[in-house]
């Protein structure tokens, strides 16, 4: 199956390429821009959504890791390797992952407190 990607993403990177020396060198009287434009925008987005994840595989341990992917995150869109639609989905993931870990933390604080209270009567 990697293969098989990787022969994609090579193909689309080869028509992207046409695309590129055809604006490059199109009469814009003959061809119209908008048409090259908007082809090239199109398979950029398919170049991007068939990209493999850069990023390594997180643990949900600590809110400090958490906090590095998100970092992680906003360096790939800013780079533009992964899209606005799928690091909207990841920051979702993220949000989520941090609220888990503050709620089990919080758990763990209040029980502390309930044992001292509990041992103290």
């Amino acid at each position: 199956m990697p293969k098989e990607k990787n022969a994609k993403q090579g193909r689309t990177a080869a028509i992207l390429e046409k695309i590129d020396r055809a604006i490059a060198g199109a009469d814009f009287a003959k061809i119209p821009a908008e048409k090259l434009l908007a082809l090239r925008l199109q398979y950029i987005e398919a170049a991007k959504s068939e990209a493999p994840p850069t990023r390594k595989p997180m643990k949900a341990g600590s809110v400090e890791e958490v906090l590095a992917a998100y970092a992680e995150l906003i360096n790939e869109v800013r780079a533009g390797r992964i899209t606005t639609e799928a690091a909207a989905k990841e920051n979702n993931i993220l949000a989520g992952m941090i609220k888990a870990i503050e709620t089990s933390q919080l758990k763990a604080r209040i029980e502390e407190i309930e044992r001292i209270l509990n041992n103290e009567e």
